[in-house]
């Protein structure tokens, strides 16, 4: 025990506690681009091979390619997100990357606007859906 009553092996306090709304620390400008960034080529990426199989073009080395990238795309969010903390210092469940609450602040930090940003992705992630599951299943 410490003079002020404190354990000596007592941790510093954790950034975005008290002050941070919901007990998050504020996202800095780096991890934010290396989601967005990851998230854009992960989407992107399969969107470009879903609309490859659509024009019957699947299998062929584009859509290998824009496979490549889509994965590289979501290896990068993996590394840009770094080790992140399943539970909130409130005890709330992290929000998972692609939610708006995810991407908002991410957009925010880097001065995009914040829905625009959201219905890019989530166009590009619903084109990437409907090439590759839908359209196979289909036909």
């Amino acid at each position: 025990m410490t003079s002020r009553g404190k354990p000596r092996n007592a941790r510093p306090p954790r950034p975005g506690g008290q002050g941070t709304p919901r007990g998050r620390a504020q996202l800095e400008r780096r991890p934010a681009a290396g989601l967005l960034g990851g998230l854009l080529a992960f989407t992107g990426g399969f969107a470009v091979a879903g609309a490859l199989v659509m024009a019957g073009q699947g299998g062929r080395p584009p859509y290998l390619v824009a496979v490549t990238v889509g994965l590289m795309g979501l290896g990068l969010v993996g590394v840009a997100g770094g080790r992140r903390e399943p539970v909130s210092d409130r005890g709330e469940p992290a929000p998972p990357v692609w939610s708006p609450r995810s991407l908002l602040p991410a957009a925010a930090v880097l001065g995009l606007p914040g829905i625009p940003a959201i219905v890019i992705l989530y166009a590009l992630g619903a084109v990437g859906i409907v090439g590759n599951i839908l359209v196979p299943l289909l036909r």
